[in-house]
């Protein structure tokens, strides 16, 4: 298995960086498995833009799917407030939610069972 990092990415124009990186990178690997995680605090903003709610969490929720049609397991861990739960869970098929750092091993478990075994 070969992991790749790309780090922190800037300015939360999620619809933009994930079609990048999942079908444009991940897509072109001879890997037979490949795996997107995102990390996330919560429903894309771009300040100042007007890039938010459902604009934002619609173009989220078409590149993941667009990762998902292009055989990428896209899994979602999102440690924001849980008031955001309900729009997180509509942008990921997937969505692990932590809001107790104690748990991420017991939810990182979880989700991998769901995206790896199926």
């Amino acid at each position: 298995m070969k992991v790749t990092v790309w780090g922190k990415i800037e300015d939360n124009f999620k619809s933009l960086t994930y079609p990048y990186f999942a079908t444009n990178e991940l897509s072109m690997r001879s890997e037979p498995k490949k795996v997107l995680f995102v990390l996330s605090d919560g429903s894309p903003r771009h300040g100042g833009t007007g890039y938010m709610g459902s604009l934002g969490e619609n173009d989220t929720k078409q590149a993941a799917l667009e990762a998902k049609k292009r055989g990428i397991n896209l899994i979602s861990l999102f440690f924001g407030s849980s008031s955001e739960l309900p729009e997180f869970m509509y942008m990921y098929e997937n969505p692990a939610y932590v809001d107790d750092l104690n748990m991420l091993p017991i939810r990182l478990g979880e989700v991998f069972k769901r995206v790896l075994l199926n």
